[in-house]
């Protein structure tokens, strides 16, 4: 936990820390159509920046993904939660999905959201 929080040299959302200092990571659907695999914090840091050398990946903080392509990530910029594919991340940008933690986990339950399970 100590390696993750000395990672973040940025804001982010309280709710985030503090669900990491109280489950480090979790998987499960949030809905009919939607998975998520929140990384444990050792995976955060071993796993950022998840493609060294591209522009992308640099701005990011990935804590997890949807078990697939799809990763969900903090940007270090804005502190908004975002969605990328990780197959497409040097030739795509991130799409904003929530400003808090909190609605990322609301939008990830919507389930008009499809990320393809």
């Amino acid at each position: 936990m100590e390696l993750l929080i000395q990672k973040i040299d940025f804001k982010i959302d309280d709710d985030y820390i503090e669900f990491i200092k109280n489950h480090n990571g979790a998987s499960g659907d949030l809905s009919e159509s939607n998975y998520i695999l929140l990384w444990e914090a050792k995976d955060v840091v071993q796993l950022n920046p998840y493609y060294e050398g591209v522009e992308e990946s640099d701005k990011l903080l990935f804590i997890g993904s949807d078990g697939g392509n799809l990763g969900y990530a903090v940007d270090k910029e804005s502190s908004e939660f975002v969605e990328i594919d990780f197959l497409e991340i040097a030739h795509s940008k991130p799409t904003k999905v929530a400003d808090s933690f909190e609605g990322l986990l609301k939008y990830l339950g919507n389930d008009s959201v499809d990320n393809g399970f």
